[in-house]
């Protein structure tokens, strides 16, 4: 099923791709050329889902990776050439109309880097496959606790410390990364751990824990939502449209009917809210109490006929656009090689935007991956930055499904935030460093919760009957 959707979506963004080009009222010549660009990068996709179409794992990252540079470069370019107010770079850096005209530019620069990340990630390493089946068992108990240790933890440090807040500097901890490691456990792991908990119930098909699984989701948006954040909405909307796609046949059928309806209205809440919710953080970080910015969503939603729409998400999608506006501010400046590991382009539009005062402004600006590498070394790094990427990408994966995690449960549970996880890290330039530290605190915890929550079986087949053995910690 899951590779007709992704052929279908791809089949489907191509066909609109060519017929957004020929009616855009560009010149023949820039037609073809953008037309030929789009028609390479769609053909080398729909090779990479053949050749993967055996490897779950791997054809989930690929479809996803290939789902974000659809949307983010593009279709992103088409809708800009045909409205470019559509894109926030005209509306707070550039006038509409140069944007229209060089955003196409733009473009040509970063499809060397597109196919290069592909293309790397087809090549890296390849996944084994299992000898043995295996029965995990959880220990409800201890996860919960888990999970509402960390849920107080999150409380503690937005109410008393400013932890974990959008758009607010948290006071720093007299220990050296302790107030990174906090926001994390708080946040990322909090989050992941949530997500775990209801696909393992789901997939082991744990009767007495899906209620509280859906208690603790939704407490954990609450949590989230309570303080103004809203990307955490979009988020668990894929993820448990991804664990209901992957679960579906393991379901009863009155379960498949109770979680299919808890996703679509999970899904729905997400595009509903999540403009509000953007809204509503605006109004505390004014200085408003929580009722005060809650009265003023409210008000402005009155006057508002039409907030469910699903512009405010794709806008907030970083791509073409940020990465047309990082090069562009770029442009006759000089990057050392650092800059790969740190936010000196990201200051660019910060620097824009703020000026002297970009040091204080508590906001980041993702300015892609492409950006960076374009800006410190030209076509060349980018095209081979990219390909590394690409292959790093799968290789990490396949480490961590075949070395790292014992259980099939976690790794699949975890594999969409893995997939979200190099999204960000293509959004966002500079932020490697960051993002690789959340990569090894989230599989570090799961790592102790297969050993702390979970009792796995393996099944070796013997001549009369089957053996079974409970797991024993991995040396």
């Amino acid at each position: 099923m899951r590779i007709y959707l992704a052929q279908a979506f791809n089949g489907i963004a191509l066909v609109g791709a060519l017929l957004g080009i020929l009616t855009s009222g560009m010149p023949s010549e820039d037609q073809t050329i953008l037309s030929g660009a789009i028609t390479v990068l769609a053909s080398i996709i729909l090779i990479g889902q053949f050749l993967l179409r055996r490897n779950d794992a791997a054809f989930v990252m690929f479809a996803v990776l290939s789902f974000y540079i659809w949307i983010a470069y593009p279709l992103k370019v088409i809708l800009v050439i045909h409205d470019p107010m559509s894109s926030w770079v005209s509306h707070q850096l550039f006038h509409a109309n140069i944007v229209q005209k060089e955003i196409a530019g733009a473009f040509y620069t970063v499809i060397p880097g597109l196919i290069a990340l592909l293309l790397g990630f087809l090549i890296g390493g390849a996944s084994s496959s299992r000898d043995r089946e295996e029965r995990v068992i959880l220990y409800h108990g201890y996860f919960v606790t888990i999970i509402l240790g960390l849920m107080l933890l999150k409380i503690v440090l937005q109410n008393f410390w400013g932890i974990g807040l959008p758009g607010v500097k948290p006071e720093l901890v007299s220990v050296p990364f302790v107030t990174g490691l906090l926001d994390m456990l708080s946040r990322p792991v909090l989050f992941a751990m949530v997500n775990l908990y209801f696909y393992c119930v789901l997939r082991l098909k744990e009767r007495r824990g899906l209620f509280q699984a859906f208690c603790l989701i939704l407490l954990n948006i609450l949590l989230a939502v309570r303080v103004g954040w809203k990307g955490e909405l979009v988020v668990q909307g894929a993820l448990i449209a991804f664990y209901l796609t992957d679960v579906y046949n393991y379901l009863e059928p009155k379960r498949r009917r109770l979680v299919a309806l808890a996703a679509i209205l999970v899904m729905v809440a997400t595009i509903n809210l999540y403009a509000l919710v953007g809204e509503y953080r605006n109004h505390i970080l004014s200085g408003r109490t929580m009722s005060e910015a809650i009265e003023k969503v409210e008000d402005k939603e009155k006057k508002n006929t039409s907030s469910m729409s699903l512009y405010p998400i794709y806008n907030r999608v970083n791509g073409i656009d940020a990465y047309y506006a990082a090069i562009k501010l770029g442009r006759g400046k000089d990057f050392p090689l650092d800059s790969l590991l740190s936010d000196q382009v990201m200051d660019l539009i910060k620097e824009r935007f703020y000026g002297y005062d970009k040091d204080r402004a508590v906001t980041a600006f993702g300015t892609t991956q492409f950006s960076v590498l374009y800006l410190v070394g030209g076509v060349p790094l980018l095209t081979f930055g990219c390909f590394v990427i690409g292959w790093a990408f799968r290789w990490l994966a396949m480490l961590i499904k075949e070395r790292v995690l014992t259980s099939e449960v976690t790794f699949y549970a975890y594999l969409p935030l893995l997939c979200i996880l190099w999204i960000k890290v293509l959004s966002a330039g500079g932020m490697l460093p960051l993002y690789l530290k959340e990569l090894m605190l989230l599989v570090g915890c799961f790592y102790c919760v297969e050993r702390v929550c979970y009792r796995r079986q393996i099944i070796h087949a013997t001549g009369d009957k089957d053996v079974v053995h409970a797991m024993l910690p991995v040396k």
